[in-house]
């Protein structure tokens, strides 16, 4: 008996230690059943036709969750066919969930890093901070992050972005319970692989039509890699013959070689590259261009006008210079060759034509012993601006020689227009009390070349009381036309309400550090509005009962009020300790105005104790005054199960109690009647009950005969023995 319940004991020690494994990992892996609240997903779906090299992007969206306070992704893909090139996520993306829905709330962003060898943007997250979650409109679907792609590898049949799910893809509510979404994948499709082909030579040079002597620049960038129907393998060697004779004047790994002629004529060049890779049968991994390059006779006399702005200084024919700034010095070079020979002693003549087409400036230079004159000047303090133009000229042997330059001439780095905007990066003209000043700051380079510029704005009342100061330092400026948004500056409750100013300069540094303006500053004007209070309350909550047996219902009843001035819309949340009761939404509520809700804890599935009963009203935008919005009542007791109560007792009882006694009672007189008539009969005919076997039987407990032996007759008148016959 002993050995049974020690086994017993010990299948339900294994039983239960295995049991408790398996829910311990399966505590973050409850998708795995199925139990899933919201969905993740990518959008587009899908993305097709695409070529190796091109690139495309995709958003992590999020639908149909409620009181979401935290999430966090980890994204995989194949790295032999895809590339992240960089991702944006949280307060990154001018339209996140959370700016979506909790306008004016703090949160915390967690960038993740990019590994494209293993195939994985780990773990990016975003957490509100203050109380409680948001809840999304039911399916709408709210950006999380946005991940630019690029194609490596060819995937015709498709390759899937996917969202790993388990321990690494989760949310959590804002009563801090962990959760799990359906998540979906992305199916990347590209165009179908070309068939094997071996790399392919091709170069170009400079001058197209060299003079003899004269330095030559080969470029074999345009030359392309060898692909074996799966990986493409780039080229490794360049190998050059600059004469015909067999053998390589140059090897290298770069695609540039220079050389020169010393004779005119037509001169064959041979390119071959090596694309070093394992390639199918009758696929070579070298290919080899020949291409005959004419070397002519200096053409005489020849002029080149330039600056000092290398490397877009002009120098070639006609070629443009990189810009100038007002008052900036300009530096002009007139280079002059005869059959590619320097020639000294030459009057140039330098011309500059301004933007408006007036001629700025007259002036003549000498060369000196390196074919070179040079002359000097600076851009007025207040120039036409936009392109300008210079003209130099000169006589070399009767024969007339000029080159013409152009360059822009106006602010290098320009601020072009600031804009109040809110944060979806919108245009606004006015602002409250209280509330952050953004700003889309647009700048313009007219250089050729990247700048960095450091942008500074200040803000005032209408009173030129300071609001605040925002720098961004080094701020790269590329070419063309650059929109900025900066932020945030907020707007005291102090600040007086009218018409306020903001003024943006963009400088080479900061003034500190020996840095001046590139442009003078730009300005604009925006209004401030007193504040509305915005404020929404929970005003009890009421519990009944405050005590219940587990499996009972409470009834909880929470009382909100808008104590600001603007009718609100916003949800409440009802919890036990830090655990989610439900939610319930307020719709326009009235200034001033109060709000019953009933919120009902079913007990059936919680454990016996004691618990915290409150409620929290979600943040409305610009609510400041938090402290309301939370409502503690105290403890509601949660009690084991009463006993059974016995059952209750009815006249079909009575009714089968009373037949029981009454079969009892008949069965008993019954009884007693057969015992009865038995014995009588036994004492009415005594003969009848001796025993023949036994001689020395006893029968005086039966019928009260004397004893004796076998074979003899008792008289039943006189009692006396006889033998039997």
């Amino acid at each position: 008996m002993e050995r049974k319940i020690t086994s017993g004991m010990l299948t339900l020690l294994l039983t239960s230690m295995l049991t408790l494994a398996f829910s311990a990992y399966m505590g973050d892996a409850l998708y795995a059943f199925g139990v899933t609240e919201g969905t993740m997903y990518f959008d587009p779906a899908s993305v097709s036709g695409l070529a190796i090299d091109d690139t495309f992007s995709l958003f992590v969206m999020f639908k149909d969750f409620t009181n979401l306070y935290t999430w966090q992704v980890e994204i995989g893909f194949d790295p032999t066919k895809l590339m992240v090139a960089d991702f944006q996520g949280g307060p990154e993306l001018p339209d996140s969930v959370f700016k979506v829905l909790a306008l004016g709330r703090f949160t915390l962003w967690m960038k993740g890093a990019i590994d494209n060898t293993a195939g994985y943007i780990y773990y990016s997250a975003e957490a509100l901070t203050g109380a409680g979650g948001v809840n999304g409109a039911p399916g709408v679907g709210y950006k999380l992050m946005r991940i630019n792609f690029k194609v490596k590898g060819f995937a015709p049949l498709g390759t899937e972005v996917y969202l790993d799910r388990g321990l690494k893809t989760y949310w959590v509510d804002g009563a801090g319970v962990k959760k799990y979404a359906a998540t979906g994948v992305a199916t990347i499709s590209t165009v179908a692989p070309p068939a094997p082909y071996s790399p392919k030579a091709k170069f170009s040079w400079t001058p197209s039509f060299p003079k003899q002597g004269e330095t030559i620049t080969f470029d074999a960038s345009a030359s392309t890699s060898g692909f074996n129907g799966t990986v493409e393998f780039p080229i490794t060697e360049y190998r050059w013959n600059f004469d015909g004779v067999p053998g390589w004047e140059n090897v290298s790994d770069s695609p540039i070689a220079t050389w020169n002629y010393a004779s005119v004529g037509f001169h064959p060049v041979t390119l071959e590259v090596w694309a070093a890779g394992s390639y199918p049968p009758g696929v070579s991994d070298t290919n080899s261009t020949t291409t005959m390059v004419q070397v002519v006779m200096p053409v005489g006399a020849e002029i080149d006008v330039y600056t000092q702005k290398a490397p877009y200084d002009g120098k070639g024919p006609n070629a443009p210079s990189d810009a100038f700034a007002p008052q900036e010095r300009v530096i002009l070079y007139a280079n002059v060759t005869y059959n590619d020979d320097p020639r000294a002693d030459i009057l140039v003549a330098f011309q500059v034509i301004d933007a408006a087409g007036q001629n700025v400036l007259y002036r003549a230079a000498t060369t000196h012993v390196d074919g070179i004159a040079t002359i000097d000047y600076r851009i007025p303090h207040a120039p036409a601006f936009g392109t300008w133009q210079v003209v130099a000229r000169a006589s070399v042997k009767e024969t007339l020689i000029n080159d013409t330059l152009t360059f822009q001439v106006g602010w290098v780095v320009e601020i072009t227009r600031v804009e109040i905007v809110d944060a979806q990066n919108v245009s606004i003209t006015s602002l409250m009390q209280g509330e952050k000043m953004r700003f889309r700051v647009s700048v313009k380079n007219i250089a050729m070349t990247d700048k960095n510029a450091t942008l500074s704005i200040y803000a005032f009342d209408n009173s030129s009381t300071p609001l605040g100061q925002v720098i961004v330092e080094n701020q790269r400026i590329p070419p063309g036309n650059t929109s900025y948004y900066i932020g945030d500056l907020l707007i005291p409750n102090r600040t007086r309400v009218g018409i306020g100013v903001a003024f943006v300069s963009a400088y080479s540094a900061l003034p500190t550090l020996g840095g001046v303006p590139w442009c003078p500053e730009v300005s604009t004007t925006f209004e401030i509005k007193a504040k509305v209070l915005r404020d929404v309350a929970i005003v009890s909550v009421e519990p009944s009962p405050t005590k219940v047996y587990q499996g009972g219902v409470v009834n909880i009843t929470v009382v909100v009020k808008n104590k600001g001035k603007v009718s609100e819309s916003f949800n409440v949340s009802a919890f036990y300790d830090r655990f989610s009761i439900g939610t319930l939404p307020v719709e326009n509520l009235a200034v001033d105005a109060n709000k019953t809700l009933s919120f009902y804890w079913n007990t059936s599935s919680v454990v016996t104790g004691q618990y915290n009963i409150s409620a929290w009203a979600s943040p409305v935008s610009e609510e400041t005054n938090l402290a309301d919005n939370t409502f503690v009542y105290g403890l509601v007791d949660v009690l084991p199960p009463p006993p059974p109560p016995p059952p209750p007792v009815t006249e079909l009882s009575w009714l089968l109690l009373l037949m029981i006694i009454l079969v009892t009672l008949v069965g008993a007189s019954l009884f007693g009647f057969l015992v009865g008539r038995k014995t009588r009969k036994r004492e009415s005919s005594p003969q009848k009950y001796a025993y023949r076997r036994n001689p020395y039987r006893n029968y005086e407990k039966r019928t009260n005969v004397a004893k004796k032996p076998l074979g003899v007759h008792i008289c039943p008148h006189c009692g006396k023995y006889s033998a039997l016959p």
